[in-house]
């Protein structure tokens, strides 16, 4: 079994962070065995993928964007006075361009590919055979989403997907091809700015500056668009439009994480419970995890999590799909990194003098 960053902790130290991950990991469960299921859609709501089905059939007749949206949104029964509950144009007219909803579909699943198979790259010089597989059956397990009924229709699969294969392009050398990978899944769904803002973080704080340039457009040119989408949405409202009666800012804290988490392939057939158990242990797992690669998907986890504790409604479970494949990094590094801190903990200090 490989070492881990605990290999070589104090015992104390290893004592403190067993303590700490065993308190966080009960509170994750107990939080979930407090969550109940959302209740099921409206008979007369057909939910987003509908929604967003009827809007691409549309632009494929020829409605302009912006119309097209707006009288499923008003058919549907969705709030229209935020800007957030309109999806900017790029990924539905995407889906508008391409001639069958197969080979959408196909799209998604070659990325998840690629996404498993450059993941699957960072522990190749891992001398650990049962890890390589594990972490390959829970890539497995969690991008099987992609191959769902309709997955075509969720940009947040896409998103994910190309995350995944940017955190694998950086952590094998590969910056550009990472960048690239990331600029792309800002597109597909703007919540891809939590984890650009990780890149240009450890960008300058390694000094790529070429790196740190390149995203400074990148995000400028993407703040031109957002803004431009904004205004367009916005002067599409009219005043019989209605509004949702909360906001974004829900602040549901583990609540929503544990329910984000939850949306993660065939984890979403199990109780909440074990979605808490598995996201206590990937954090442990990613923490633990001795490759450079780590850094980067252990932050995009962590600020995914910090986000969503504090926005996002009920029903936005599906956002989990952005970073959840990450997780599949720690889940196949949890059991070394227990071993260690057990070992360590129970290492005698060494006499002194």
């Amino acid at each position: 079994m490989p070492l881990t960053r605990f290999h070589d902790l104090r015992p104390g130290l290893a004592r403190a962070v067993l303590a700490v991950f065993a308190a966080v990991t009960l509170l994750l469960v107990l939080q979930a065995l407090s969550i109940v299921e959302p209740q099921q859609a409206a008979a007369d709501r057909k939910g987003d993928l509908y929604m967003y089905s009827q809007v691409v059939e549309r632009l494929k007749a020829g409605e302009p964007y912006y119309q097209a949206l707006h009288t499923e949104l008003v058919d549907g029964g969705y709030g229209l006075q935020s800007v957030f509950n309109w999806r900017p144009p790029f990924f539905l007219s995407a889906l508008a361009l391409s001639p069958s909803w197969l080979l959408s579909q196909g799209v998604l699943l070659a990325l998840a590919l690629a996404g498993l198979v450059l993941g699957r790259r960072l522990v190749s010089d891992v001398q650990s055979l049962w890890l390589k597989v594990l972490l390959s059956a829970m890539f497995v397990f969690s991008l099987l989403s992609a191959a769902a009924p309709q997955a075509e229709l969720m940009c947040e699969l896409y998103a994910g997907a190309l995350i995944l294969i940017s955190v694998s392009a950086y952590g094998q050398k590969l910056p550009w091809l990472g960048f690239a990978a990331a600029v792309l899944a800002l597109l597909v769904r703007e919540l891809t700015v939590v984890y650009a803002l990780v890149c240009v973080g450890l960008a300058v704080r390694d000094r790529r500056w070429r790196e740190v340039a390149a995203w400074a457009g990148a995000l400028a040119l993407f703040l031109l668009y957002y803004g431009w989408h904004a205004q367009m949405a916005m002067s599409t409202v009219g005043p019989s439009d209605t509004a949702y009666r909360d906001g974004w800012l829900q602040f549901q804290g583990m609540a929503f994480d544990i329910v984000t988490a939850h949306f993660n392939g065939l984890l979403m057939l199990l109780p909440f419970w074990v979605s808490a158990l598995l996201l206590a242990l990937a954090v442990l797992g990613l923490l633990a995890w001795p490759a450079a690669a780590a850094e980067r998907v252990l932050l995009a986890v962590l600020a995914y999590l910090a986000v969503f504790a504090i926005g996002g409604k009920p029903f936005n479970s599906y956002w989990g799909a952005l970073y959840t494949p990450l997780l599949c990094f720690g889940i196949a590094w949890a059991l070394p990194a227990l071993r260690d801190l057990l070992q360590a903990a129970s290492r005698r200090p060494a006499l002194q003098g």
